[in-house]
Parts: structure tokens; C-alpha cells; sequence
């Protein structure tokens, strides 16, 4: 029971995760978990199996309804439940088996071929090695072992390719930079041309959610001082990755929340250090979609 509360809550969290990635939307983790919490609470009160929302009928909703605030698939899931609820069980047995199968493959289908086919775009071969070595584990051994089979590869991988410093190395404005590089006549003519317009976050070590998190929390008073007026002069941030080891697909979602902050703060995000294979990576998650690139940071 334990194992399949942690299983529910982790697939829940990732559902949430994905959600707020392909919406493009902010999404309260908290929030949501208290009020599905809430709403399982009353669903055991009664007996009846827990729930919570997939991202495969969100976007289904989302695509019909045509924005993220109509409660309106909501209310229609609601009423058709409770019918079904009213009828009983056996009005199951008029529906053809067909579409119960077709029913069955819709909602089990997508999750394959997205964790086992299209994951290998995204994954780094020791991570898709173990997705696949878990799947044959699956038909060999119980749940419980699998579980802590995976658990230990996972850790694996994870001491194997994850740095364990801090993210960001340097985190300072423009005219700093300048002040660096520069001859102290040019610091001068630069910093009146509005070096500190820039503000410059250095990266690196390995870079995943956690990490990438991070550097999402130390930009977050900057964002503060832009929402307050505080920090009207920044119009700009660069993010280096030149000392960048690698980049997880866990931080692509969390990038991706980062642009939107930016955009909605008036920041325009200067990405430098990219080597090809990461630049691709990155663009194929959408990251760099409509994104400025530079080669290093003095280009910028």
C-alpha cells in the first residue's frame, strides 16, 4: 500500500510537470496536491477509487475547450460519471467490446510509446538503458523488488553524470563583466552605453531539475525587484554554458518555465556556450524557440 501511494504521488507530480510544460502555464504543485488530496479524501469516505488528472485528457479538454480556465469538461465528466454511477455497472455490459478494448489501447498506448520510443530523443543512453531494463525486469519479478531494483540504478546513473556544486558560479551584472575583461577606459564608455541593462548567471557542473531549480530560485528576486519596479534598467539575461558538463531532460521544463518568467518580466534571455548537441537538445524541447544564441559570452 505504501509503495503504491509513492508510486501515485511521483506519476501525479510528473503529470503536473508535463501539464505546466506543453500548456505553458504555471502550475501551483502545492495547491493541486492539497485539493486532489482533498478530493480522494472524500472519494474513500465513500469507497470509491482514487483519481487524479492525466495529461493526455487535459490536452484532449484543452484542445476542444480552447483555453486553461473553462470548467466546463469538468462539470460534462462530472455528469456523465454520476449517470454511470446512477445506471450501475451492468450498463457496461450493452457497450461493444470493441470500444472498450479501443478505449483500453487510447489510454495505455501514448504512455508506451512515449516512455519506451520517443524518450530515446531525450533520454542520455545509460538512462534509456535502464527504462528498458526495468520493462523485461517487469515480467521476472514482483513489483516490490523491481522497485528497488530501479531505485538502485537510478542512484547509479545518478552519482555517475550528476554534479554535486552548486550551479551557478557567477552571478553579476553587466558592467562587473565589463569591469573583468576590459581596460578601465573601455569599463567607462561601456558602462555609459548601459552595461548594467545586463545581467550575466554563469552555470555549471551538471544541470538537472534540481540544479536547474536553482538557478530558477536565484533569479526569482530579480524577477521580484522587475514586477516592483525595482530593476527597470534590466532588460537582459545571460545564461552561460560555457563550464556546463551536460544538461539533463528533467531541467528542460524547468528552462522552459524560466522563459516564460522572463517574457512576462520584459527579459530578454541570451543563451552562450551552447555546443550543437545541446543546442538541439534544448531546441527540441522548445526551449529555444523564439531564443537569442551567442557562441560565448563575449559575443554577447
Amino acid at each position: 500500500m505504501v509503495i503504491m501511494i509513492v508510486i501515485v504521488a511521483i506519476d501525479f507530480l510528473l503529470k503536473l510537470a508535463g501539464t505546466e510544460d506543453t500548456l505553458k502555464i504555471d502550475v501551483d504543485f502545492d495547491h493541486e496536491f492539497r485539493v486532489t488530496g482533498m478530493a480522494n479524501s472524500v472519494l474513500g469516505f465513500f469507497l470509491l477509487p482514487p483519481g487524479y488528472g492525466s495529461l493526455k485528457f487535459l490536452l484532449l479538454n484543452h484542445s476542444v475547450v480552447g483555453n486553461v480556465n473553462s470548467r466546463l469538461p469538468a462539470a460534462i465528466a462530472s455528469v456523465f460519471n454520476f449517470c454511470l454511477f446512477l445506471a450501475g455497472f451492468p450498463l457496461i455490459n450493452y457497450l461493444p467490446r470493441f470500444f472498450l478494448a479501443g478505449l483500453f489501447i487510447y489510454a495505455a498506448l501514448a504512455f508506451v510509446v512515449e516512455n519506451l520510443v520517443d524518450s530515446y530523443q531525450f533520454l542520455t543512453k545509460k538512462e534509456y538503458a535502464v527504462v528498458w531494463l526495468l520493462v523485461i525486469l517487469h515480467f521476472f519479478m514482483p513489483l516490490v523488488l523491481e522497485i528497488g531494483v530501479g531505485l538502485l540504478l537510478a542512484s547509479g546513473v545518478f552519482v555517475i553524470q550528476y554534479a554535486t556544486r552548486c550551479p551557478i558560479k557567477i552571478y553579476m551584472s553587466g558592467a562587473d563583466y565589463r569591469a573583468v575583461t576590459r581596460t578601465l577606459r573601455d569599463t567607462q564608455k561601456l558602462a555609459q552605453l548601459g552595461n548594467k541593462m545586463l545581467t550575466i548567471v554563469r552555470l555549471q557542473g551538471y544541470i538537472f531539475f534540481g540544479t536547474a531549480s536553482q538557478v530558477l530560485q536565484a533569479l526569482e528576486p530579480l524577477f521580484h525587484h522587475k514586477s516592483s519596479g525595482r530593476s527597470e534598467l534590466v532588460h537582459h539575461l545571460v545564461l552561460d554554458f560555457e563550464e556546463v558538463t551536460g544538461v539533463d531532460t528533467s531541467s528542460h521544463a524547468v528552462f522552459n518555465k524560466l522563459s516564460r518568467q522572463a517574457k512576462r518580466h520584459n527579459l530578454v534571455i541570451l543563451w552562450t556556450g551552447l555546443n550543437y548537441r545541446r543546442y538541439q537538445r534544448l531546441k527540441q524541447a522548445q526551449v529555444l524557440t523564439s531564443a537569442v544564441t551567442f557562441p560565448d559570452l563575449d559575443s554577447a
